[in-house]
């Protein structure tokens, strides 16, 4: 399985998810999933991540869409996004960053 980043937009003590995720994706290539109740937020910055699943949501939606994005990240083609999954990268050339 591949590095996958499951990020909160609200870090604990004030930090900012958002930066996170886009110093992870930059820096080092590695897909981030936004998990957050900050939807807006997180589309607002949806260049530094894969998707979103808001919250509140089921261990199983979280399970599924990890599998999907492992799936990607390996070059296999799903069959269908996670009903929870909103991804915001197009299906082709994924793989690129």
């Amino acid at each position: 399985m591949s590095p996958i980043s499951l990020i909160d937009i609200d870090l604990r003590e004030g930090g900012d998810g958002t930066i996170l995720a886009r110093a992870l994706h930059e820096r080092h290539r590695v897909p981030v999933l936004f998990l957050s109740a900050q939807v807006a937020q997180a589309r607002a910055h949806r260049a530094a991540a894969w998707g979103l699943i808001a919250k509140p949501y089921e261990v199983s939606d979280v399970v599924r869409s990890v599998a999907f994005i492992d799936d990607l990240t390996a070059e296999r083609r799903p069959a269908r996004v996670p009903a929870r999954l909103e991804f915001w990268r197009s299906l082709d050339g994924v793989g690129e960053g």
